[in-house]
């Protein structure tokens, strides 16, 4: 039986609109760029698979770091975007950013993750993790929201997942190497788990995302926070379909 999506394809991108308003108010600091931050371009980042009959298995992955300034007046965002459109496809996306702010007044800060499958007995995983460290007297606005669509499918399935972590004071205002490694492959183990899932039923593949998605979203927490010093405030998104 073919599978009605919960959006219309005409509110598809509408359905994208992020929800989930935290505020917090955050101490000052100064932050130099963290290594490997991809020509500078970690203030906004986009990781997007996208399988069809010419590339049956689709799979891209995005991690960058840096610093916001005072003059990074608009959003920073990280999005994880997957789509299956044909039969027995898979795509698979997972994206992380880590930024920190030692002089932007205002944070804003923006996490989703994606999912879109119309292939019979296709699959399409997204995971999307942001973290965002700041000492300072400013606003940090964070938004995070996993969407996953089925839409005219049969045996078809979407799961996404976005974890954001807001990290206020510490000891240190970046993720060192080494915690960045780890955080990546916690969302890399967690991408495969949901991927390694997509042929379970409905309910079972729901309660085992959901516990992998705690799982992996409180192990990156303690690894953030033994790393920073500081407290950390998790927020964490799940969606599955099919």
């Amino acid at each position: 039986m073919k599978k009605k999506s919960k959006f219309l394809s005409a509110a598809a991108a509408a359905a994208l609109t992020i929800t989930g308003l935290l505020a917090v108010p955050v101490a000052s600091a100064s932050a130099a760029p963290g290594q490997g931050n991809a020509w500078g371009k970690y203030l906004n980042v986009t990781s997007r698979a996208v399988a069809n009959p010419a590339h049956k298995v689709a799979v891209d992955s995005a991690a960058v770091w840096g610093p916001l300034k005072s003059s990074d007046d608009s959003p920073a965002s990280a999005t994880a975007s997957a789509q299956a459109n044909c039969s027995g496809c898979s795509a698979q996306a997972t994206t992380l950013q880590v930024l920190s702010s030692a002089q932007a007044a205002n944070i804003w800060a923006n996490n989703t993750a994606t999912a879109y499958t119309t292939g019979n007995w296709a699959s399409s995983t997204a995971v999307s993790v942001q973290v965002v460290t700041a000492t300072g007297s400013n606003v940090i606005i964070a938004n995070n929201r996993a969407v996953s669509i089925n839409e005219g499918c049969t045996g078809c399935t979407a799961t996404t997942a976005a974890l954001q972590y807001i990290i206020v004071g510490g000891k240190s205002l970046d993720l060192s190497d080494q915690a960045k490694a780890i955080v990546q492959g916690i969302e890399q183990e967690l991408s495969y788990t949901f991927k390694n899932d997509s042929w379970r039923p409905k309910t079972e593949r729901s309660a085992r995302a959901r516990a992998a998605a705690n799982d992996a979203a409180e192990r990156a927490r303690a690894v953030i926070a033994a790393d920073t010093g500081a407290a950390v405030q998790t927020k964490v998104d799940l969606d599955t379909e099919g």
